[in-house]
């Protein structure tokens, strides 16, 4: 089939939430454009420390990587915190160009810092057992980057190790025009060691 859609919804402690997914020859694609349409134009303002919903107060966490100024938010009453593009998945495969898995791992080490259980996610929606979710994709982030200082350590150029970590080819990577790529994984984290070494 050219492109699968589904969807799963449920209530956790309160919150609705729907995990769609929408699959073109194989790999995942934003859903939220083909259930809630494009979005209107607004006049953004900066984000406070914290902020009240209807039946909530939040907190608001600082989580670059994915972008440079990604926000998390934390109900610490009830220990739900939603990670916007924190999380995604487990075990990162391919990022883009302006993304940082130093900043992602800091930025996990930093959200769990916190007492929280549940995790929604913008792209897997509700993350059963949060925690450990997010600390299993630190850790594996973590595996990576030591795996990268390693290749590079002995020589390997940034290419190398993407073809030695991640062989398998990702049709978004094509799709994206290399907007999204292994390569950048392993270029952030290449680069970040750089600077430390100036």
């Amino acid at each position: 089939m050219f492109a699968k859609k589904k969807a799963s919804t449920g209530v956790k402690n309160g919150v609705s939430y729907l995990n769609g997914q929408i699959k073109f020859q194989g790999v995942s694609l934003n859903v939220y454009s083909y259930f809630w349409g494009r979005r209107k134009p607004f006049q953004a303002q900066a984000t406070p420390d914290s902020f009240s919903s209807r039946k909530a107060q939040w907190d608001v966490i600082d989580t670059p990587g994915h972008a440079f100024d990604h926000k998390s938010f934390l109900n610490r009453e009830n220990g739900q915190l939603f990670t916007g593009d924190l999380f995604v998945s487990e075990k990162t495969k391919v990022v883009l160009a302006e993304e940082s898995i130093p900043e992602i791992i800091r930025s996990l080490e930093r959200v769990l810092t916190y007492d929280f259980e549940d995790v929604f996610c913008s792209h897997a929606g509700y993350v059963e057992d949060g925690r450990a979710a997010l600390q299993r994709k630190r850790d594996y982030l973590l595996s990576i980057q030591d795996d990268v200082f390693a290749l590079h350590k002995e020589g390997n150029s940034a290419e190398a190790i993407r073809q030695k970590l991640f062989p398998k080819k990702y049709p978004i990577v094509k799709f994206s025009g290399g907007e999204w790529d292994s390569r950048h994984i392993v270029t952030s984290i290449l680069n970040e060691c750089q600077m430390l070494n100036r």
